[in-house]
């Protein structure tokens, strides 16, 4: 991957160079998981536990590639999930 200007394409091929993805789900810890294809990665992020029990199916999620410190990692996004979260504190 070059330095610079770095596309999104570049972040994809980098991450399919590594043989791991990193998902990232709502800024919190990155999880290496291992898949073939970014089709076969939103699988396994619509099965991780992190959703809960109620989790989205793979049409609702979203990942958006990302790069820190030459790290590439997908943020993964479902809006509404996970389910029953207090995302105010109006509590």
């Amino acid at each position: 991957m070059s330095k610079g200007n770095v596309t999104a394409s570049d972040m994809r091929e980098a991450a399919q160079v590594d043989g791991f993805y990193r998902l990232r789900f709502d800024e919190g810890y990155v999880f290496r998981t291992k898949a073939d294809s970014e089709q076969e990665l939103l699988e396994k992020a619509a099965k991780h536990y992190w959703w809960g029990e109620d989790k989205p199916s793979v049409e609702e999620i979203r990942l958006t590639t990302r790069s820190r410190r030459g790290k590439v990692f997908y943020v993964c996004e479902a809006a509404g999930y996970p389910k029953g979260v207090t995302t105010t504190d109006d509590f």
